[in-house]
């Protein structure tokens, strides 16, 4: 584990090293010859590049007017040439339409044929316009217009030419001035269209002379701009190249410090998720240490669960001994109890921590850094080095890095088996829940191991609740479950099965060694009660061997029948399954419901 958190830092470490505590600051070195001559060069590259941008500028802006005036010809000339040749084919058509009218037979048929052709060309030139311009909203209502009355003219043409052999003249030559008159409305705005985008392209064309003169303005104004920045430039390049030199030495530095320190937090991270216990997890504290702090003595101390004593739970020494802090608790330790990192320059000063100063060794330095676990600070990282050494502000970081990353983790794990046992343990007596208790059975029948269960239940414990009120019930809960744990052997399951009803597992046993077990358990019982701040009590209990393959609830059915008898025989006592009598069998069912009722 330490080559694996240790490598890549260690690498970057002698990659670009940190600098020492007596380091002066970074400053650049002397003017040399060839330094001058390489500012020279530099600024002639820049005058160079300021003509090349002047350049590509000229280029590009120039270029502006050019693509405008090319869009012209793309799209708006042949968009107006269009429009003239619609209206140049509307014109022939309505001309070819009027002779039609007034010819005869063949000939009518070779005008209107005409007619029609020209109409359809003067359609697809005005969709061709319609593509190629960019309208604006009123060009687009005179089109609509215009395309409207065309559409009357043709449905009035098809009117006249539909009557031109009907002998009623009055409607003939009302058709005919019907389609003349839309005829004449459409060609009306055609012309205004044409007049409006003939005058948006003269427009145009005169923005883009604008733009030409404007752009050349430019263009001189800004050349003389560039000259100007170009000198104060040269000469801020020369006054600022070693400020500048100094700043990027600095910012390199801090970014090497943090990149050691960011891979420092990950390897950290990734190996303590890894590790599912605190033991495990100290030996990747240890590692992470040995990486920050190279062979410096560094030492955790943890407090106990009383949070009174420190103990340590790390040494990075081969002789793990550490630098030996002599403080004995959190409050006693000036880091631990302000929750802040302390530097002790030297053991020799006035204000050296009271432990460091009391060592009979010879002066040294000190970094003790607070652990908090779940926002409590109950430990405390301390390591030692030379006397009148401080360590960089990296060092003290790394540190505290470490110590943060391991006071997360701890709690972590600490939250995780709380849970886990909550899950497991009855809250009020301490023993295993029902829920443990069918699991470790469960266990047994699966290898087919022989065991006795044990139902015990505490005699007259309604009486009591009653009499003295449910906090003395609750203290002969408790009190009872005391006595269970300290009679049953070491591998047995004494559990609270619901209420004042409790049951053992009493493994690899026979039943007459299961009510010695019993009786103990009665008689340590009768003596805890007697000096107790409880009213005596006694209990009586059932036992029953398990006898394959019956379910567990069956035998403890068959138990708790046994402690019922029990009751019924006077209480205080320890029956057996061989002595209920076999019509009494049927009082186990509502045992069993009792323990599941709350």
């Amino acid at each position: 584990m330490t080559e694996q958190i240790g490598g890549t830092v260690e690498r970057t470490r002698a990659a670009a090293p940190a600098p020492s505590p007596g380091d002066a600051p970074a400053t650049a070195a002397p003017d040399h010859p060839i330094r001058i001559a390489r500012r020279a060069a530099l600024l002639v590259c820049a005058a160079i590049g300021c003509t090349i941008l002047l350049a590509v500028v000229a280029t590009v802006v120039l270029s502006n007017p050019s693509r405008n005036l090319a869009t012209l010809h793309r799209r708006e000339v042949p968009a107006i040439r269009a429009l003239q040749h619609a209206s140049r084919e509307g014109r022939r058509a309505q001309a070819a339409f009027v002779a039609a009218l007034d010819a005869s037979g063949a000939e009518r048929n070779a005008l209107a044929a005409d007619a029609q052709q020209a109409g359809a060309a003067s359609s697809e030139y005005i969709a061709r316009f319609r593509r190629l311009g960019d309208l604006t909203p009123a060009e687009r209502e005179l089109l609509a217009q215009y395309e409207e009355l065309t559409r009357a003219s043709q449905a009035a043409g098809a009117a006249a030419f539909a009557l031109v052999d009907s002998p009623d003249a009055e409607a003939r030559e009302a058709a005919r001035d019907e389609q003349a008159r839309a005829t004449a409305a459409a060609a009306e705005r055609l012309d205004a269209l044409s007049s409006r985008v003939v005058a948006r392209l003269t427009a145009g064309v005169e923005h883009i002379d604008s733009d030409l003169e404007n752009t050349e303005r430019w263009l001189w104004a800004t050349a003389g701009a560039i000259v100007v920045v170009f000198v104060l430039a040269g000469a801020a390049l020369v006054i600022d190249g070693r400020r500048k030199e100094r700043v990027l030495r600095a910012l390199d530095r801090e970014r090497q410090i943090e990149e050691r320190r960011a891979s420092l937090e990950t390897q950290l991270q990734r190996g303590l998720e890894m590790e599912p216990t605190e033991e495990a997890t100290y030996e990747v504290i240890d590692a992470a240490l040995r990486v920050v702090r190279p062979g410096a003595p560094v030492e955790v101390l943890l407090a106990d669960s009383s949070r009174a004593h420190f103990r340590q739970v790390i040494s990075t020494d081969d002789e793990h001994h550490g630098p030996g802090c002599g403080v004995g608790s959190p409050p006693e330790c000036p880091a631990a109890s302000s929750g802040q990192t302390r530097v002790f320059v030297s053991s020799t000063r006035l204000d050296a921590c009271p432990y460091l100063r009391a060592r009979a060794d010879t002066p040294v330095s000190a970094l003790c850094v607070p652990i908090s676990i779940a926002g409590k600070t109950t430990g405390v990282i301390h390591t030692t080095g030379p006397d009148s050494f401080v360590p960089d502000s990296d060092e003290v970081a790394a540190v505290e890095l470490v110590a943060r990353k391991a006071g997360e983790r701890l709690g972590y794990l600490r939250v995780l088996s709380r849970t886990e046992m909550q899950a497991q343990v009855d809250p009020l007596t301490g023993l295993a829940n029902r829920r443990t208790l069918e699991n470790r059975a469960r266990e047994l029948m699966e290898r087919a191991d022989p065991f006795v269960v044990a139902f015990a239940d505490l005699d007259h414990f309604k009486d009591l609740n009653d009499t003295f009120g449910h906090e003395v019930g609750d203290r002969a809960l408790r009190l009872f479950g005391r006595v269970l744990r300290d009679a049953v052997r070491p591998g047995d399951t004494p559990a609270r099965y619901g209420g004042e009803e409790f049951v053992v597992l009493l493994p690899d046993i026979v039943l007459a060694d299961a009510r010695t077990v019993a009786e103990r358990i009665r008689e340590r019982l009768r003596r805890a009660a007697d000096g107790a701040s409880v009213p005596p009590f006694t209990v009586s209990i059932g036992l029953a061997p398990w006898q394959p393959p019956e379910d567990f609830a069956d035998t403890v059915a068959r138990a708790d029948a046994a402690m019922m008898r029990g009751k019924q025989l006077g209480r205080d006592r320890v029956v057996t399954t061989a002595e209920v009598p076999d019509d009494e069998a049927t009082i186990a069912p509502p045992a069993i419901e009792r323990a599941q009722s709350p």
